[in-house]
């Protein structure tokens, strides 16, 4: 029997029903699990923090009237949103792939766009999630709180899609653990890490900084870090577009490859 993604619906209806199930089911694994999915990111999170604000401690005015704790803490938000993000859904496509689960989600009446969006969403949840905990957590280190909240929501939403959705691609592609945890440790970590996370880029020599400019991920930390401090280091309008085409061009490959059933048929 051939296993696919072909749905005998009229166009243009929505499958309310799967959607939602599959997103709850989603969700059901980060409460199951919550020592790994919540408690973990969040505790080594609050580590670097506390690292980092005792080698700077006696620098209060790190950048431009910003303390070094007011400057790093959206940066760490951020990474813990993505990196949640990308482990929910590269994660459970594994596992589904593995257990054969996955043959179940395939026969749903759900096209490949709506698999995308229920798997995604579900992950940007468990992104934003673990970010509002960091986020509440280092409130008594200093002042972290947005001066733009409609901004800080927009950025943060975007970067766990984004996230989301490549950990899709990873978790669709990998074959063993071994493949997620290769993505993850040899693209996500340094793509987040060496995007200006732990300090400004507008500090770096010149070649070292161009090379960072070239890193998508440099523009969604630092318009959320915007969005906190009012201080930016690259064109807003820059940050907003490279965005937006990051969101866009997962989206597309994930469709494509569900409609495709690329690596999930097998």
């Amino acid at each position: 029997m051939t296993l696919g993604t072909v749905k005998l619906r009229p166009p243009g209806l929505v499958s309310w029903t799967g959607l939602w199930t599959l997103y709850k089911k989603e969700l059901m694994r980060l409460r199951s699990v919550w020592l790994q999915t919540l408690l973990a990111p969040i505790v080594s999170t609050l580590l670097f923090l506390v690292v980092f604000v005792a080698v700077f401690r006696r620098n209060p005015d790190y950048l431009d009237g910003i303390s070094f704790v007011e400057f790093i803490a959206p940066g760490l938000i951020l990474m813990a949103v993505m990196q949640n993000a990308f482990a929910n859904t590269s994660s459970s496509l594994l596992i589904g792939k593995v257990s054969g689960t996955i043959v179940d989600v395939l026969m749903a009446p759900m096209r490949p766009s709506e698999l995308v969006i229920a798997y995604a969403g579900a992950a940007a949840t468990r992104g934003l999630v673990v970010g509002a905990a960091v986020w509440g957590l280092i409130l008594p280190f200093g002042a972290v709180v947005p001066t733009d909240w409609s901004l800080t929501l927009l950025f943060a939403v975007a970067a766990a899609l984004v996230f989301a959705l490549l950990g899709l691609v990873s978790g669709i592609y990998a074959t063993r653990m071994e493949h997620v945890a290769a993505t993850s440790g040899l693209i996500v970590a340094p793509l987040t890490m060496l995007a200006g996370t732990f300090y400004s880029v507008s500090l770096l020599p010149d070649p070292v900084r161009l090379v960072s400019l070239f890193n998508p991920v440099f523009y969604l930390i630092d318009g959320f870090r915007y969005a906190f401090t009012g201080r930016t280091e690259a064109a807003p309008i820059l940050t907003v577009l490279v965005t937006i085409a990051l969101a866009v061009m997962f989206s597309a490959v994930c469709v494509r490859m569900f409609a495709r059933g690329y690596r999930l048929k097998e």
